[in-house]
């Protein structure tokens, strides 16, 4: 397998944006997702989390009513528009790993992003909070070793 062309992001996501929303289909997609979701163990806790859960709530089936309300009042402007709300809300939001789509978001699968950049994070003592950095081992170190002589 060769390599694949490159894209520039703003045309890959101008192309994602460009893809008509086919609100029947995506109606039913909610319509068949919802009943699977009912299954999820931990759907109260996610929309009510306990006292000292750390992360946001989540409400995934009223989320899911919201996303087919868009559908229906013509809100989408797009298809991939869709698909991201519905990966936010099912794969990202509740972040809970063993929760996922996998693969049910075609737009998602048409490109992949890449950059040649590494970023870190880095908290120069330890308590102020991390800036992000480009990594590459030699600035990187050298910025470390410069702020432990300060």
């Amino acid at each position: 397998m060769g390599l694949s062309p490159f894209v520039p992001p703003s045309t890959a996501l101008a192309c994602l944006d460009a893809v008509p929303l086919d609100s029947v289909r995506s109606a039913a997609f909610i319509d068949y997702l919802n009943p699977f979701l009912q299954f999820q163990s931990t759907l109260a806790y996610l929309k009510n989390p306990p006292t000292g859960y750390t992360l946001p709530g989540v409400d995934i089936i009223g989320g899911l009513d919201q996303i087919k309300n868009k559908i229906q009042s013509g809100s989408y402007i797009s298809q991939w528009a869709f698909e991201k709300d519905i990966n936010a809300l099912v794969n990202i939001m509740p972040k809970d790993f063993h929760l996922t789509l996998g693969q049910s978001v075609p737009l998602s699968q048409v490109f992949a992003f890449y950059t040649s950049l590494h970023l870190v994070s880095v908290s120069i003592d330890g308590l102020q909070v991390p800036q992000v950095y480009v990594k590459s081992e030699q600035n990187l170190f050298q910025f470390l070793q410069f702020q432990l002589r300060l």
